[in-house]
């Protein structure tokens, strides 16, 4: 009897750790099985996503050709020259501004025309660079400051067009510490490149600024 106790109790051991085992198996497999699934997801994420990449850029590349060969299709007077500015107007009343409502001047107000070949003031894209200098000092300009306007978001607030007139509005400031010369007198020199052709344009006038009461 406590053979038969004994053997039967070890069986019954036995097959417990046997059931244990394949649970544990079981579970292990269900858990690689999930962890498979969610990869064959992800992967297939991937590719619909590399599937659209590659659509995008195939419709891309179909209107890059398209205006290659609309391009090709013009003459030799492509219709950007006609369009295009060919000199540019630093307008008359540009001068000396008072930014700050104290005495004096603070900078430079330059109101600025690009014209086509028909003498008509164009909306045209560019980068615009504006030097002030001092010519106290014969022979020998000194750069009183620089300034740049190239983003074209900067620029398209910067124009103005009304029905007498049309141009970018650029304001200049002096540096903090600078003192204008007794003369009143400086000079701009504004460059312009022209986003379409890239010809660059320049303008060159002397202007007048007020200087506080001493």
């Amino acid at each position: 009897m406590k053979v038969g106790s004994r053997l039967h109790s070890q069986l019954g051991g036995s097959t417990l750790c046997v059931g244990m085992i394949c649970c544990v198996l079981g579970c292990r497999g269900a858990s690689e099985t999930a962890r498979l699934r969610i990869d064959l997801e992800k992967t297939g994420s991937t590719i619909e996503r590399l599937e659209r990449d590659i659509q995008q850029r195939d419709g891309t590349i179909a209107g890059l050709h398209q205006q290659v060969a609309n391009l090709q299709g013009f003459t030799g007077d492509r219709p950007a020259a006609l369009f295009a500015p060919t000199h540019i107007e630093i307008v008359k009343r540009s001068g000396g501004a008072d930014y700050d409502g104290l005495p004096g001047d603070d900078g430079i107000t330059i109101y600025l025309r690009p014209v086509d070949a028909d003498g008509d003031p164009v909306k045209a894209p560019g980068k615009i660079t504006v030097e002030i200098l001092d010519h106290t000092t014969p022979g020998s300009p000194k750069i009183v400051s620089v300034h740049r306007f190239e983003r074209p978001e900067v620029l398209r607030r910067l124009w103005f067009s009304r029905f007498s007139t049309s141009h970018y509005t650029l304001k200049c400031d002096f540096p903090s510490d600078y003192q204008p010369p007794a003369s009143r007198r400086l000079s701009v020199n504004v460059s312009f490149v022209d986003f379409l052709t890239g010809s660059v344009l320049t303008a060159i006038q002397e202007v007048t600024v007020s200087m506080p009461d001493r």
